[in-house]
């Protein structure tokens, strides 16, 4: 999206995200000059049934918008696999 970054992150033992976004938020400030907005939403995954459909709900949202017919057409998606 032109406007946002979705992210779905996992992280093992940390208790907030805010340091660990704060700092990529300042690496991206430096690095490619982005201006961020103040706050950032995060939402925690409580149901592994839910994963899916965050995912799929991240996934659509440049065919939502009107950019692309498919999302696998979009060409800003990262998927990385999981170890």
């Amino acid at each position: 999206m032109p406007d946002h970054i979705h992210l779905i992150l996992s992280f093992r033992d940390i208790a907030s995200f805010a340091p660990v976004i704060g700092d990529w938020k300042r690496w991206l400030t430096v690095r490619q000059k982005i201006r961020w907005q103040e706050n950032f939403f995060d939402h925690r995954l409580r149901r592994d049934e839910s994963l899916g459909q965050k995912a799929d709900y991240i996934l659509h949202n440049p065919v939502r918008a009107g950019f692309v017919e498919r999302f696998e057409d979009w060409p800003y998606i990262w998927i990385s696999e999981a170890d």
